[in-house]
């Protein structure tokens, strides 16, 4: 059976009245540490580097699950430190 307001047939991970699925809430992790702006961009890493619409550039420190201004070393072992907590 199809919804005529979903372009797919929905299947059991799907909500079957479109209007019982709310808009999710932007989660934290999507939030801009500096301004508080939804990032447009970010990586599919485990480090998430994303990006806001005002330009700014974050990461997750896989360590200490915080976010850290800068882009992260993709060079570097995924699940290193790269916040200010492993620096102390």
């Amino acid at each position: 059976m199809t919804s005529p307001k979903l372009p797919y047939a929905p299947n059991a991970f799907d909500a079957v009245n479109a209007e019982q699925s709310p808009r999710p809430e932007p989660s934290d992790d999507n939030l801009c540490p500096e301004c508080n702006g939804t990032s447009v961009c970010s990586c599919r890493c485990f480090r998430r580097d994303s990006t806001c619409k005002n330009g700014h550039n974050w990461h997750t420190c896989t360590v200490h699950h915080v976010k850290v201004q800068g882009h992260s070393n993709h060079g570097t072992d995924t699940f290193s430190c790269t916040c200010l907590k492993g620096k102390r």
